[in-house]
């Protein structure tokens, strides 16, 4: 719960959203999509979310669809897992054209990012893990599709040496596509690291690679301190 509330004061009054998921297991450790609103307020504030042309209601981390640009094929110059592109065309709030190219969302790239720190494995994701019945009765949920090779290790290792940040023993890559108000930020640990393996993903809708970098860099440095 910490980390979730370290996501949001991050995003703070941002429009985008953030991504912060186990790379081994899948496991979604942190999801924030802003702007955000409280659901214990919604009978009160219904009118005024519905009307926002910043689009509070959509979460942007699972429903949103963003250009990609060159991120594939910097990732991954000999192919880009094809089932991580959604190519269905979104006008985002605020915006008079449509994106160039291909589109995602950041829980797709997350997942991308995930197969990188997990030495070339990209997991099936878990939104959540459990959920509690009507009979106060937990139970648990499946994880969303099957763990597959993406990338053999070595390419993984070749990958995350290239995106080494000199200062954590983390990998990290900012990117604007040419032409869209988007950015880009992903991040992880390195493959076989000791302790936890995480990868993270932000996308601010404004181009702007110092901010989405000191929002990702934050949230990933403050989940791999004890």
């Amino acid at each position: 719960i910490e980390l979730q509330k370290t996501a949001d004061d991050l995003l703070a009054d941002h429009t985008g959203a953030l991504v912060l998921m186990t790379a081994d297991t899948g496991d979604s450790m942190v999801m924030a999509s802003h702007p955000t609103y409280d659901p214990n307020l919604l009978d009160d504030i219904w009118g005024r979310l519905i009307q926002d042309v910043r689009a509070p209601l959509l979460n942007r981390a699972i429903q949103g669809r963003y250009p990609t640009g060159d991120l594939g094929m910097i990732l991954f110059p000999d192919g880009a897992p094809a089932s991580w592109l959604d190519t269905v065309p979104l006008r985002l709030p605020g915006s008079e054209s449509q994106p160039k190219g291909d589109v995602t969302n950041p829980l797709a790239v997350v997942m991308l990012a995930a197969s990188l720190s997990s030495a070339g494995i990209q997991p099936a994701p878990r939104i959540a893990q459990a959920y509690q019945n009507p009979q106060g009765e937990w139970v648990l949920l499946p994880s969303l599709g099957n763990t597959g090779d993406v990338l053999t290790p070595e390419n993984a290792q070749s990958i995350t040496e290239s995106l080494k940040d000199p200062h954590t023993p983390a990998w990290h890559l900012t990117l604007t596509p040419a032409g869209e108000e988007i950015t880009w930020y992903l991040g992880g640990t390195l493959p076989g690291a000791d302790g936890k393996s995480l990868a993270v993903v932000v996308v601010l809708e404004t181009s702007d690679l110092p901010l989405a970098e000191q929002i990702g860099a934050a949230l990933l440095l403050e989940a791999l301190t004890p």
